[in-house]
């Protein structure tokens, strides 16, 4: 199966139900897990839908299975809450950005970012947490993230994946450059040393995937 970025996504009875926006992978043992869906454009709705509910994945076009149902029932990717920072001694407490865990639809949440809009010189303080609705340990991969090669070199930006259908693990990962003319590379998933959302970094030099072969669909 190949899962690229804006593949159309449709439901059990061909209906369009939107496309992919990212995949969800576990960067230890290369497994993906989810799918993000994206409906809509300027007011987007993400949801996220388990690997095993995708029926099919090609070039252009995912389907779902029917247990899906109706996609506005499964799990939104994001959601914000705004939390109350505890006042310390002296002061109100003043929050900084990073990550943490809670729960939320039976998966463990990893904090996206926050914010700290101050409500007066002597109200409380308020944060905004954005949570990731999946497992606790995954990376929501962005297509379009940066490839950076072993000495630090941009070799190309992540254009789709490619997973074996029965065991749900990622086997290459297709890296795109250039803009008009766009140049393909064919890449092993387990070279990917690294995965964050929006960068991953190979454990190879930027000369060895000079040599490989371009990618054809």
């Amino acid at each position: 199966m190949k899962f690229k970025q804006n593949a159309n996504v449709s439901a059990a009875d061909g209906q369009d139900v939107g496309r992919i926006d990212r995949v969800v992978i576990d960067p230890q043992t290369k497994k993906i897990t989810h799918v993000v869906v994206r409906k809509g454009f300027l007011f987007a709705d993400d949801r996220v839908v388990p690997i095993g509910l995708v029926a099919e994945a090609t070039e252009d076009h995912i389907h779902l299975r029917e247990e899906v149902g109706d996609l506005h029932d499964l799990p939104k990717f994001e959601e914000s809450h705004y939390v109350r920072w505890p006042e310390e001694e002296g002061g109100h407490h003043s929050p900084s950005s990073g990550r943490y865990a809670s729960t939320l639809y039976g998966y463990p949440q990893a904090v996206a970012g926050m914010s700290n809009p101050d409500l007066g010189p002597s109200g409380p303080q308020f944060a905004k947490r954005v949570e990731q609705n999946i497992p606790e340990g995954t990376v929501a991969l962005r297509e379009g993230a940066k490839v950076i090669a072993e000495d630090g070199q941009l070799v190309g930006y992540v254009e789709g994946i490619l997973t074996d259908a029965e065991t749900e693990q990622a086997t290459h990962i297709v890296i795109s450059r250039g803009l008009l003319q766009k140049e393909r590379k064919l890449v092993s998933a387990f070279l990917a040393r690294e995965i964050e959302e929006n960068e991953i970094y190979l454990a190879a030099p930027a000369d060895v995937l000079e040599k490989l072969r371009p990618y054809e669909n």
